[in-house]
């Protein structure tokens, strides 16, 4: 006789597996050096996230990256999520920054979607599930930030992000 399914038993070795994963991961290539270089250039970051703020914010501490954002606008702060641009209006709300003023920074066809629909300029920097949707309405496509630093990429989209 089979042991009967146990869904809950099921669903907490996934979600501890898929901690334990998480827990490995390393930021993404370029993101320390873009972090560094918008503090060069006076620039605030700021993060518009569809994942929940408890778990954005523990990874942010994780990789030591929460002290450099200025506001953090998760699922839990918006009545829509993404593709709606409610998380990245509120977020420049948050800065005090004109969509003209802004740039995003997405890996999916929903969060290039709500960036486009909040008015922002968005380069795409796929990761390995969204690598082969379609990003085209991005204004620019990085295979990874390593590839361009920041500098360069701001002139080569002819901006000025609000300070």
């Amino acid at each position: 006789m089979t042991a009967p399914f146990d869904r809950v038993a099921i669903k907490a070795r996934r979600e501890a597996r898929k901690s334990e994963i998480l827990a490995t991961l390393e930021a993404v290539a370029g993101v320390r050096e873009y972090f560094a270089d918008a503090a060069r250039l006076g620039l605030r970051i700021g993060v518009a996230s569809s994942a929940s703020e408890s778990y954005v914010c523990a990874h942010l501490e994780r990789l030591a990256l929460r002290e450099g954002i200025a506001t953090v606008i998760c699922r839990d702060h918006v009545a829509r999520g993404k593709p709606a641009p409610d998380l990245y209006l509120r977020a420049l709300a948050d800065l005090g920054v004109a969509a003209s003023e802004a740039l995003a920074f997405e890996d999916s066809p929903n969060g290039v979607a709500a960036a486009k629909a909040a008015g922002l300029r968005c380069v795409a920097v796929p990761n390995a599930i969204t690598a082969g949707l379609d990003l085209s309405a991005a204004d620019l496509v990085l295979a990874s930030l390593g590839d361009l630093p920041l500098a360069r990429l701001l002139a080569q989209l002819g901006s000025s992000p609000g300070r």
